[in-house]
């Protein structure tokens, strides 16, 4: 079984303090226009490198390059990727000797561009690059890079685990006194899902936590919030920030004791799920394409999209 780390992903425009356009987007590209078509953009940036028409290149701040391949077409806007990487290691010898030789260990990449979904999974394997901190910051360098020319950029958002915000909130040991104040941090909802989940959520937020309301929830002066788990509202509104949002930056615990630093939600607690590599092998399959082969591709590609769709 292979480990993804899961992700959502969202676009923003690209903006200088008051409201000038980056220069160095196309001409003559509208950046509103631009956000208009922001997943066909997205996409055709995955096209073109399948089809060798524009390449993508992955490289650290270093300057080191790491190859890729993309193992099956994108025209389904599923984009499954190897990203390789280069490991020197010296191996000792008969005769007290030392000889050099090199490996190129891989990970997947899973984009998920389909209408509603925009979700991001990253192989979670060590032997290739230490986990899934350096794979997200080439592919943020690259893609904002391309998408930079039309005005946009790109934002990658772990998705967290929601029983990280009650095993926090129910911390009588760390924090006897409680959390006086939750404040929740909504980046823009340029998706429909995540819109319509918290369309409503203002009108009951009050009542669920039985407090004032100012951009967060605050408790009344010397008490604690109540954080429930067992209420639906709450955990409803607790699901959708971690999973259907997610990041290190959307939800703030502040404890009742003012000594105590306030506690960002996320760090160790992010989303991780299993595929069979059996289904990844059979995709990166090299051979002459023929009838058989196509089926075993095809059918692995769709238990990889049922992956991306399904709640974990």
């Amino acid at each position: 079984m292979a480990t993804f780390v899961l992700y959502n992903y969202r676009f923003e425009m690209l903006q200088r303090e008051g409201g000038d356009v980056f220069e160095n987007v196309l001409k003559p590209v509208n950046p509103a226009e631009s956000f208009e078509r922001r997943q066909e953009i997205f996409g055709d940036i995955f096209k073109k490198d399948y089809s060798c028409e524009r390449n993508l290149v992955f490289e650290s701040k270093r300057n080191k390059i790491f190859a890729h391949r993309q193992v099956v077409d994108p025209k389904d806007d599923v984009y499954v990727l190897q990203i390789q990487n280069r490991k020197t290691h010296t191996k000792e010898t008969e005769n007290f000797g030392k000889q050099k030789e090199f490996e190129f260990p891989t990970c997947f990449v899973i984009f998920d561009n389909r209408k509603e979904m925009q979700r991001l999974a990253i192989q979670k394997r060590q032997a290739a690059f230490g986990g899934v901190d350096a794979v997200e910051r080439y592919l943020l360098n690259t893609l904002n890079k391309e998408l930079k020319r039309w005005g946009l950029k790109v934002f990658f958002d772990r998705q967290i685990e929601p029983k990280a915000f009650w095993t926090l909130a129910e911390d009588r040991l760390n924090y006897p006194n409680g959390f006086r104040k939750v404040h929740f941090y909504l980046p823009p909802l340029n998706l429909e899902r995540q819109r319509s989940i918290f369309a409503n959520m203002s009108f009951w937020i009050r009542d669920a936590f039985d407090s004032g309301m100012d951009w967060g929830v605050n408790a009344r002066k010397g008490e604690c919030l109540r954080l429930d788990k067992t209420d639906s509202n709450q955990a409803g509104l607790i699901e959708a920030m971690t999973r259907d949002v997610g990041g290190g930056k959307t939800v703030l615990m502040v404890p009742v004791d003012k000594h105590q630093k306030a506690v960002w939600l996320g760090r160790d607690n992010y989303v991780e799920d299993k595929i069979d590599t059996v289904h990844l092998t059979r995709l990166a399959a090299n051979g002459e394409e023929n009838a058989e082969l196509f089926d075993v591709r095809e059918a692995a590609l769709n238990e990889i999209k049922l992956f991306m769709m399904r709640k974990h």
